[in-house]
């Protein structure tokens, strides 16, 4: 059993995955996924393109 007050973290290849649960009581049980992606680990150390633009990876959302 799962303790609904602690939130878990997951290391992921992409990133990391957080679980928590916002409503946890007797008749009702809510779970929340989030995901925060790493866009520049998606790519770093992949190499299988022609030049360094494909290396690029924007930040922003």
């Amino acid at each position: 059993m799962k303790h609904p007050e602690r939130v878990r973290e997951q290391e992921l290849t992409f990133g990391k995955g957080f679980v928590f649960y916002p409503e946890a009581n007797e008749t009702r049980c809510e779970a929340m996924l989030t995901i925060d992606v790493d866009p520049v680990g998606l790519v770093r150390g992949r190499g299988e393109g022609e030049g360094l633009i494909d290396r690029y990876v924007n930040d922003r959302p």
